[in-house]
């Protein structure tokens, strides 16, 4: 079966950015991997972000029994003053899910503060 990547990329400044893009699965395989890019301005106390690869168009993260999340990465920053705090991860998950051709995949965000996300 031959392999495709798939890219997301969003700039999220917004407290929920539900669907902030999204892409549709050209033929029926699995999800092996998703890897995550964050780069995030978190320069005031406790600013935060969670983001998540999702089968449905809204944040599920930290939602009980959510059965839309694919994969989820967040940070916090704890600072004892403000200032420029660039941050950035990339992580990796190994998976193996199922998806579709046609179905949609969904990547939401939430912040918290003046958190300005970008995400690929």
């Amino acid at each position: 079966m031959p392999t495709r990547q798939y890219t997301l990329y969003a700039a999220m400044a917004s407290a929920a950015s539900n669907a902030a893009c999204n892409v549709q699965v050209v033929a029926a395989g699995r999800i092996r991997c998703v890897q995550f890019s964050v780069s995030a301005d978190l320069d005031a106390d406790s600013e935060a972000y969670i983001v998540e690869l999702a089968t449905v168009p809204t944040i599920q993260a930290r939602t009980h029994n959510s059965q839309g999340t694919i994969a989820t990465v967040s940070e916090t920053n704890y600072l004892l003053t403000s200032g420029a705090a660039i941050s950035g991860q990339n992580v990796s998950y190994p998976c193996d899910i199922p998806v579709e051709a046609g179905q949609l995949l969904y990547l939401n965000g939430a912040l918290t503060g003046t958190s300005d996300v970008k995400v690929t």
